[in-house]
């Protein structure tokens, strides 16, 4: 066309631009395609034949496989294409994150759990239905938590009125010598996993009380956030990965804010309890953490890292050295169960501050604790206590899988097998089968 005006020219700049980045689009929709076919593709071969079956994610991804393994891509047009590229790409990436990352995280206490009873007890890996129920978990399901750890508790406190569970066999000398019992799964989200989703390009995102599962935060000053900054390289959850292992941080200012867990249903017992501070500052004793509640709460201030050359004193919002309080005995609840309150309080004036990986370890056995009463009487509960998930959903189970009793899957039960049958919601039922 012959442009005589500079309107007319800027509107043909304005239509040509508009067809070089709609086809600038289409050729990286093009060259992406197998990319995001190749995505969905492994997410499909990360959860076959699994218990990730029962994701939400799965028969989304396979559906939108079986839609696009075989099409002409090329010949499909800009919107088909654009849309074929976004389903397949979310997805496919999302389940593979599902499968390899944020189930494991989100069921590390359940899957912890289930093989510190196994430890003490070998057969409980094919004779416990909790722990088969555990090995076929894909959720944070507490109320299979709580089952597990009656079965735990009874188990470890028979062996402490029987013998002494707190010495180990060396395996080369034959020596025996004093040991502990790590037990951190006996804390529902220890390592502080979030929900607190990130939008891409973003450093930072506020969070909410309640993006920290199992976590009591009480907010009272400022902001909290999973991340300090993403352009440190630190990541966090996101579209595609809906939980990531972070802590509950604040950004650089004024900001005070209370972090607590009732932890509870634990064994009677010695133990160390511990929670990881961090914070920034010349002097930051707002920091600190506590062990109980009311007049009778103890608390360890964080005081920095001192150097031994010189004597000097840092402090760092990377911290790693966890404050800990030694030889805690719980509460005893109900006669046979202990609890207590672990927390921590950060009032940060001019710094950043953070508070992560909490952790529990057994040391030893209470004083003038009977453990064969408490384990007969936590026998009784199991026995009343049998549905270790929520009610069965309606419907049928998305899949039906057999075990033999070495936990081996066969598809052709004979004899005494496992059923266990699994809900897209996680529900898992677990039952003893004689054909």
């Amino acid at each position: 066309p012959d442009f005589h005006t500079a309107d007319e020219y800027s509107k043909a700049f304005v239509a040509l631009d508009a067809i070089v980045k709609k086809s600038e689009k289409r050729r990286s929709n093009i060259d992406g395609f197998p990319t995001a076919l190749e995505a969905v593709k492994a997410g499909l071969e990360a959860a076959q034949d699994t218990k990730f079956e029962n994701l939400s994610q799965f028969p989304i991804v396979e559906k939108a496989y079986n839609d696009y393994k075989g099409v002409d891509y090329i010949a499909l047009d800009d919107d088909a294409l654009n849309t074929a590229v976004s389903v397949m790409s979310s997805n496919g990436n999302l389940l593979k994150n599902m499968v390899e990352t944020c189930v494991p995280l989100i069921t590390k206490q359940i899957t912890e759990l289930a093989a510190a009873i196994v430890a003490l007890d070998a057969e409980a890996e094919t004779k416990e239905e909790c722990v088969i129920a555990a090995g076929n978990a894909i959720t944070d399901n507490q109320k299979l938590v709580a089952h597990l750890k009656y079965v735990y508790t009874s188990k470890l406190y028979k062996q402490m009125a029987t013998g002494n569970p707190f010495m180990t066999k060396d395996e080369e000398t034959g020596e025996e010598y004093e040991s502990t019992i790590p037990a951190s799964f006996l804390i529902q989200n220890a390592n502080f996993y979030n929900t607190a989703v990130i939008p891409a390009g973003k450093q930072s995102v506020d969070a909410k009380a309640s993006d920290f599962p199992g976590w009591t935060i009480e907010i009272l000053k400022g902001t909290i956030s999973p991340v300090f900054n993403t352009g440190w390289g630190e990541t966090g959850a996101s579209d595609v990965k809906p939980y990531s292992d972070n802590a509950v941080r604040t950004s650089y200012g004024d900001r005070e804010y209370d972090v607590k867990q009732y932890i509870e249903d634990i064994p009677v017992a010695k133990y160390t309890a511990s929670i990881v501070i961090g914070e920034d500052g010349s002097d930051p004793h707002g920091a600190y953490a506590y062990l109980g509640e009311g007049e009778n709460q103890k608390q360890s201030v964080y005081e920095g890292t001192i150097n031994e050359e010189d004597g000097s004193v840092s402090y760092s919002r990377d911290n790693s050295t966890a404050q800990e309080f030694v030889d805690v005995v719980p509460e005893i609840v109900n006669n046979n169960f202990g609890a207590f309150t672990l927390g921590a309080h950060m009032n940060v004036t001019a710094g950043f501050g953070s508070v992560d990986k909490a952790s529990l370890v057994i040391t030893g056995k209470a004083d003038n604790f009977d453990y064969a009463k408490a384990a007969a009487a936590i026998d009784e509960i199991i026995a009343t206590d049998i549905a270790t998930v929520e009610a069965a959903p309606a419907g049928e189970p998305t899949s039906v899988k057999y075990y033999t009793v070495d936990g081996k899957q066969t598809l052709n039960p004979q004899g005494i097998t496992i059923k266990v049958e699994s809900w897209a919601n996680g529900y898992v039922k677990v039952s003893k089968v004689v054909k």
